[in-house]
């Protein structure tokens, strides 16, 4: 819509269709060239419907690494990563991050592989580690072969059917009223800590340097869980500490550690600087 341009831009000469109050307003039938794209949309729909199963896509932050599996010569994911990391080991999507646009890249490279499979033309990713970081703008690829023991394409698979994959990656399932842990404490008590030093409390954030740049709580220590090893000794073992990140599970993590160190009066936040923007200051950016 929007008038003015090309002679008049009346109603009639809308060819393609406009938008109002959520309708498709059409005011001329749909031409061919039209209808061919909706058959190829909704066949292509289809086939992702058909081949995805076979697809493999693994995302991590700013980094995606991708292959097909469409015979029985090639590999699967579970060749490539028999089992998996310790619980708490890799941080979740929510307590990572996504660069958001990561997805709809693979996505689209997904959708032409599904192409060149339902058409039988082309070279496919099978036996191929597609790996694409985002950041530096670069494509890398490693060939992979087929394990002969891996439980599921191997020469005796033994798993046949989807399995529990929280209790696969050791991920506890959530109760319906969680309990409270007496090693964590809320963002009202870390804003205690800080308003009050005579307390005698550490607030030391365990996010990595990029995050704390991002969003930060004044008076908080900077101490990232990657370098916790190498720097605990810059705390103070007889002083109590409360730990916090960005939702409360790095924080945790770096406890349990501390503790295995001797340091005895610990606290994790819970909730982490996500919780004190939406609790206690709106200013500190969610991220």
């Amino acid at each position: 819509g929007g008038g003015g341009g090309g002679g008049g831009g009346g109603m009639g000469e809308v060819r393609k269709g406009e938008f109002a109050s959520g309708t498709v307003m059409v005011a001329q039938p749909l031409g061919p060239a039209a209808l061919l794209t909706l058959a190829v949309l909704f066949t292509l729909a289809l086939l992702i419907s058909l081949f995805a199963p076979r697809l493999w896509r693994k995302g991590c932050r700013r980094t995606w690494r991708w292959f097909a599996r469409t015979s029985a010569d090639g590999p699967c994911y579970r060749c490539l990563y028999p089992e998996p990391p310790p619980p708490g080991m890799v941080p979740s999507c929510a307590e990572g991050g996504v660069l958001g646009v990561l997805p709809g890249i693979v996505g689209c490279i997904q959708a032409t592989e599904i192409i060149k499979l339902a058409l039988g033309e082309g070279s496919s990713l099978v036996g191929r580690l597609l790996i694409f970081n985002a950041l530096e703008m670069k494509f890398r690829e490693v060939k992979l072969r087929r394990d002969p023991k891996c439980p599921i394409c191997g020469d005796n698979p033994t798993i046949s059917e989807l399995i529990d994959y929280n209790e696969f990656c050791g991920i506890p399932d959530q109760p319906a009223e969680p309990e409270e842990n007496p090693d964590e404490v809320d963002v009202q008590e870390m804003k205690r800590a800080l308003d009050h030093p005579d307390l005698g409390i550490s607030v030391v954030d365990v996010r990595e340097q990029d995050e704390f740049e991002i969003a930060k709580v004044e008076g908080t220590t900077l101490v990232p869980l990657s370098q916790i090893e190498q720097r605990f000794t810059e705390l103070d073992p007889n002083q109590t500490i409360y730990l916090h990140c960005k939702a409360g599970v790095r924080s945790l993590k770096a406890l349990g550690y501390l503790r295995e160190q001797g340091f005895k009066y610990l606290k994790s936040v819970k909730g982490g600087i996500t919780a004190w923007s939406e609790e206690i200051d709106p200013n500190v950016p969610k991220y």
